[in-house]
């Protein structure tokens, strides 16, 4: 009478999750962006909630960091490709090069500070985001200049 019904997700239903969540997100998330202007907050909530609803789900430590990785890298990917309309404009494809040496691993940097501390305690969370978000707006203030 007292038991809870649980539904165990499989891991690789959840691996398939994060990694489409990845690929899509940017594009999902651009209207947003243009909205509020401020990408930092926006992309590292969006992230934030991949971390607590998806990664934290993964039975094993091993697990989470590799998808960890692998969400950076595929958001970072995807938010460089979506801007390549934009990049094509220069003429050739060079600052496509710079937008993927710099802001993929920008992307998993971000990824890795939310739940490296929400490894700690989930509580911990928060000041993960906080520093997520300070980091990728230092990023982009970097690359004002």
């Amino acid at each position: 009478m007292g038991k809870s019904l649980k539904i165990r997700i499989s891991s690789p239903l959840i691996n398939f999750v994060i990694l489409a969540t990845g690929l899509c997100l940017p594009l999902l998330l651009s209207v947003l962006i243009r909205v509020t202007g401020y990408s930092e907050i926006v992309e590292e909530l969006a992230k934030g909630a991949v971390v607590l609803f998806l990664i934290l789900k993964l039975s094993e430590r091993r697990e989470q960091v590799i998808w960890v990785l692998i969400f950076g890298l595929a958001f970072g990917l995807s938010e460089a490709l979506l801007y390549l309309n934009n990049l094509l404009q220069y003429g050739n494809l060079v600052p496509l090069y710079w937008r993927l040496a710099l802001t993929v691993p920008m992307h998993i940097v971000s990824v890795w500070l939310i739940w490296s501390l929400s490894q700690y305690k989930k509580i911990l969370l928060p000041l993960g985001l906080i520093l997520a978000i300070l980091w990728h707006y230092g990023f982009n203030a970097m690359l004002a200049f």
